[in-house]
């Protein structure tokens, strides 16, 4: 798992940070999930698989993030996928994920009639469960947080080949649709956790000025950034520049971060560097320049057969310049 999958995957993990995710990236910004409606849920999977002898191997598969969301008596589970790069079979890959709860609750099921009976013969006893048992939904997003736009396939049908399928078994064939939340896309201000200041410096993130700029427009929140904030933004918009100036932007008080300072350190510090880079450049351009005169200087001087004023030249700077008069070289 890379750097920033980690960091985003622990970011939105908290409670608080994935219901104002779902706020402001599915209902724009209304406070429609609490983090007190939020519970924690089974994130691992265990899969049992054989190589071509047979042997079988136990392979462990593992959500982003999964919470269970509670609220007007009912449940659902929403879980949520972090992409970095495109995956042309994420709609199978989430179906996969969605299906195994759906057969994890099933086993729970099957488990509890075993062991305190109930069923009626025939179907309920065969199949392990009662009918009017109903299983809590599965609600699984992908946050896509790369470059440009999500033009992989968002359906389960967009990976099939239907060709010569007629109309009628078209429509029967299955479907499955996930939901491609676009980092780039989400208008920050329908978020009041850090994820504004994630969103508004990711539209940024090619123009460090605008950044900057966005930054001090937003001063009061940059200021006062949370260290969690923080580092999930410098993270995400590969910013280490502004990893390395975190310590020496800590508001010790409060072991708050300000993001401001961080900025206008680092611009001084590019300033500086631009200018040693430029003080550099003009020694060397001078070093060359000196160079091409002495050699125009030595020549005229070998031609005119003065080897003495040469000899003065090399080591009496008064005399090379009157030389340099003399011969009208600039």
């Amino acid at each position: 798992m890379g750097k920033t999958d980690a960091q985003l995957k622990w970011y939105l993990g908290k409670d608080r940070v994935f219901a104002d995710f779902c706020n402001g990236a599915l209902y724009g910004g209304r406070k429609a999930v609490l983090p007190e409606n939020l519970g924690e849920v089974q994130r691992f999977y265990q899969e049992s698989l054989s190589d071509r002898a047979g042997n079988r191997k136990t392979r462990q598969r593992e959500r982003d993030v999964a919470k269970v969301l509670c609220r007007d008596g009912g449940m659902v589970i929403v879980a949520l996928e972090n992409q970095g790069e495109e995956n042309p079979y994420m709609p199978l890959r989430c179906l996969e994920y969605d299906v195994e709860d759906l057969q994890r609750q099933l086993r729970r099921l099957k488990r509890h009639y075993r062991r305190m009976g109930g069923l009626k013969p025939g179907g309920e006893y065969l199949s392990g469960i009662r009918g009017t048992d109903r299983l809590v939904p599965t609600v699984t997003l992908v946050f896509f947080h790369g470059k440009g736009k999500w033009e992989a396939a968002t359906s389960l049908q967009e990976l099939l080949d239907m060709s010569g399928m007629d109309e009628t078994l078209r429509m029967m064939a299955g479907d499955y649709r996930i939901r491609v939340i676009n980092l780039a896309e989400l208008k920050e201000e329908n978020f009041e956790t850090g994820l504004r200041e994630l969103a508004g410096m990711y539209k940024r993130r090619e123009n460090k000025e605008e950044m900057r700029r966005y930054c001090m427009e937003n001063r009061e929140r940059f200021q006062k950034m949370d260290e969690e904030t923080y580092d999930v933004i410098c993270t995400v918009l590969q910013l280490g520049a502004l990893e390395d100036k975190k310590e020496g932007s800590r508001r010790q008080e409060k072991g708050e971060i300000d993001m401001c300072k961080a900025f206008e350190d680092w611009a001084k510090e590019e300033q500086e560097k631009g200018r040693k880079e430029g003080e550099k450049k003009g020694e060397k351009r001078g070093e060359r320049r000196g160079e091409k005169r002495m050699g125009m200087l030595v020549t005229r001087l070998l031609e005119e057969g003065r080897t003495e004023d040469l000899y003065k030249a090399t080591t009496d700077l008064q005399m090379r310049k009157r030389l340099y008069q003399e011969y009208g070289i600039g």
